[in-house]
């Protein structure tokens, strides 16, 4: 945990501490800041962003439900390990959550909200061709996210939130690998949500997901037994 700053959250009181300190973790482990097999102690890390012992034990029971920490009775809390099973089973939910929010969203979505959808694929697309290429994961997201979140359903953009949010960072090489393919898909559901079209869109989704955890499992199959478990 030595790479997690020194940071008081106590201080930052517009979310509750719970809330900071769990927003502080996962973006470390999003980061690789807190490395996969890592242990988390409660009381090192309460030292470190300058709360108490209970908002941190919070956010870790938070981060287990999300997926990202185990605990484990003789170790305690330490970061998850993802295995190819954890992609797949992932894949099962939300191949039955994504299409049917993009679905939902094409009589939904305004003209403004697809004008930023066109200018971040519009960014995606020059920074894969000219860098910096670590921004793409995080454009990838928003792209999609702005899609969905126009479903007007807040349990199920929720709960699709939570799935990315509980997902293994592919990171941007892999990413960029297969953006070619990507972009052209991104191209094909925009224009499917243009022309109003939902079971088109949405069968474009189904479609982009599934090419895009396959290369996701393509990566991981060629890491180490150690890499993986």
């Amino acid at each position: 945990m030595d790479n997690l700053p020194v940071n008081n959250l106590s201080v930052q009181n517009y979310k509750p501490l719970t809330e900071l300190v769990f927003e502080e973790l996962r973006k470390a482990i999003f980061e690789g800041r807190l490395e996969p097999g890592e242990r988390l102690r409660q009381q090192e890390l309460a030292r470190m962003l300058g709360v108490s012992r209970t908002p941190v034990r919070e956010a870790l029971q938070k981060l287990e439900n999300e997926g990202l920490v185990a605990n484990h009775s003789r170790k305690g809390f330490v970061v998850r390990r993802f295995r190819l099973e954890d992609i797949r089973e992932t894949l099962v939910v939300r191949r039955l959550l994504e299409p049917k929010a993009v679905e939902l969203a094409v009589p939904n979505i305004t003209e403004a909200d697809l004008d930023e959808a066109e200018r971040i694929q519009e960014t995606m697309e020059r920074l894969a061709e000219e860098g910096p290429y670590d921004e793409l994961p995080a454009l990838n997201r928003e792209f999609h996210h702005l899609i969905f979140k126009a479903c007007r359903n807040e349990r199920l953009f929720n709960l699709i939130k939570s799935l990315w949010d509980s997902y293994p960072r592919c990171g941007f090489s892999v990413f960029k690998a297969h953006s070619g393919r990507s972009f052209e898909e991104h191209r094909a559901i925009l224009k499917a949500v243009r022309e109003r079209n939902a079971e088109l869109a949405a069968k474009l989704s189904a479609e982009h997901l599934e090419n895009s955890v396959q290369a996701l499992i393509d990566h991981f199959s060629t890491l180490s037994d150690e890499e993986q478990t």
